[in-house]
This record gives structure tokens, C-alpha cells and sequence, in this order.
């Protein structure tokens, strides 16, 4: 099982907000500049080019990686996992036998019972948690 050991949660919950408020910002940025160009085109304020909308869609698939009532970043070993995805996991396989090992990959969950069996990796979720300073630290307690 892992545990928090250090946790300033709401620090955490802040630099997720202000970075969702960030890409939120180069998402008006990117419908903006669309905007100022067909006007000047005489064209719809909505046409988008198919990159910008594939940039739109990019930077709102990396949005949900920063939302507070979803994720719980948190480091362990060396990687970063979504800590509340884990305990949620953890509940639903409360009666089965299970273990944990961490890779540089993320936490690979093994679990099995006297009917199933399976596993599930939490991925790693360093890259989008680099500039963090005040994610939690999780450690693995027997």
C-alpha cells in the first residue's frame, strides 16, 4: 500500500488551478488570433484551420490532468501517479491479494484472487507535474 507522507494538498490543488488557467489562456489565445484573421478575410469568427483545432484539442486533453477533484498528483519512488485514481482502484480490489512494484514506467498494481487475476500500471505522470514544487510524496508501507 502506499501512503502520503508529505502532503500540502491544497498547494498542490493551487498550481493545478493556475495552470489550467494558463492553457485555458492559449486556448482564447489560439480563437483569438482565428478571429482577428477572418475578419480580416471576411470570413465566419468561428472557421478554425485544422491545426488550431487539433492544438485546441491537445491543450484540452492536458486540462484534465490538472483537475483538483480528479487527480492527486503524487510522487513515489520516482515517478509522479494520480494518487485518488489509486486509492479508488485500491477499494475495488479490497479483497483481493495484491502488490505493488514501481518502474520508471509508473506503479504496476498485481492482483489476484481465488477466481480473476490482473494488473493495472499507473502511468507516469512526470512530465506534466515538472515545474511543480509541492507535490505530495508517497511512500510504500507494508
Amino acid at each position: 500500500m502506499i501512503e502520503l507522507v508529505s502532503t500540502n494538498i491544497s498547494a498542490v490543488q493551487d498550481e493545478m488551478r493556475r495552470e489550467t488557467k494558463l492553457l485555458k489562456e492559449k486556448i482564447k489565445a489560439i480563437k483569438a488570433e482565428a478571429k482577428r484573421r477572418n475578419k480580416q478575410k471576411n470570413r465566419r469568427l468561428s472557421d478554425l484551420t485544422i491545426d488550431e483545432t487539433r492544438r485546441i484539442e491537445s491543450i484540452e486533453a492536458e486540462i484534465r490532468f490538472y483537475n483538483p477533484s480528479k487527480v492527486l498528483p503524487a510522487k513515489v519512488g520516482t515517478v509522479i501517479i494520480n494518487y485518488k485514481f489509486y486509492l479508488k482502484f485500491m477499494k475495488k480490489i479490497a479483497g483481493f491479494e495484491a502488490a505493488e512494484i514501481i518502474s520508471k514506467d509508473g506503479v504496476l498494481i498485481k492482483y489476484r484472487s481465488d477466481k480473476a487475476k490482473g494488473s493495472l500500471l499507473l502511468a507516469d505522470l512526470t512530465p506534466y507535474y515538472k515545474d511543480f514544487f509541492s507535490v505530495p510524496v508517497g511512500k510504500r508501507v507494508d
